[in-house]
Parts: structure tokens; C-alpha cells; sequence
């Protein structure tokens, strides 16, 4: 039969108390991560939601729906074409960093996104050539 010493015992409670306190830690890491997404998601949505980048959204829609070449925007309207794509280009990199689910960025903007581009995807072909 084994005899444990004080020690012996000493040590398993250590063992188990670490093991508790491992499997808590993780529990609290992943909370932490959870918060920190969703905190992101709220950034996000408040950010794209502001009447600055909706405005910037609407006036690129409209300008595609008119079929306005990009070469006779007003610098107001180019102002707001980049204010509308930056907002965007801003959700890619968070969803990029996996800051953002990408089912929430395409779900409920995928229809804006795609007007925009056709609305400046000239402009931007520029843009990048310069």
C-alpha cells in the first residue's frame, strides 16, 4: 500500500488547482475574444451606419445609376466616392484579420458593395495606374 507524504499531497492538489485554473483561463480567453468581436462588429456597423459614409454611399449609387463618367465628378462627388469605398476597403481588412465575420460584411452589404464597384471600378483602375 502507498503512503503519501504531506508533500505528495502538496503537490496534487498544485496539480489539480493548475489544471482548474488552465481550463479557466482558456474559458476567459475565449470570452475575451468573443467580446473583442463583437465589439468590432459594433464599431463597424455604427461606422458604415454614419450619415457621412451613407451619404458618401449614396451619391457613388446614384453617380453609377446615372452613369456619370468618373472623368466629369465634381471633386465633392470624388470625395464622396472615396469616403463610400474607404468604408469598404475598411470592412475587407477587418474581415481579412477575422475582426468580423464575412457572412455579416457580405449578408447585409453585399448589394451596396456591388453598385459601388460598378459605379467606380473605372475610377479605380485609374486610380491604380497612377
Amino acid at each position: 500500500m502507498a503512503v503519501f507524504g504531506l508533500a505528495d499531497i502538496l503537490s496534487i492538489i498544485t496539480a489539480i488547482t493548475i489544471i482548474f485554473a488552465a481550463g479557466y483561463a482558456a474559458k476567459q480567453f475565449k470570452e475575451i475574444k468573443k467580446s473583442n468581436k463583437l465589439t468590432a462588429f459594433l464599431e463597424l456597423l455604427k461606422y458604415l451606419q454614419s450619415e457621412k459614409v451613407r451619404e458618401g454611399r449614396r451619391i457613388l449609387i446614384e453617380l453609377g445609376e446615372k452613369k456619370k463618367n468618373y472623368k466629369k465628378w465634381t471633386k465633392d462627388e470624388e470625395k464622396q466616392a472615396e469616403l463610400a469605398l474607404h468604408a469598404y476597403n475598411f470592412a475587407g481588412l477587418m474581415t481579412e484579420k477575422g475582426l468580423i465575420e464575412e457572412n455579416f460584411v457580405a449578408k447585409n452589404y453585399h448589394h451596396s458593395i456591388v453598385k459601388c464597384w460598378e459605379a467606380a471600378e473605372k475610377w479605380i483602375m485609374d486610380k491604380k495606374k497612377e
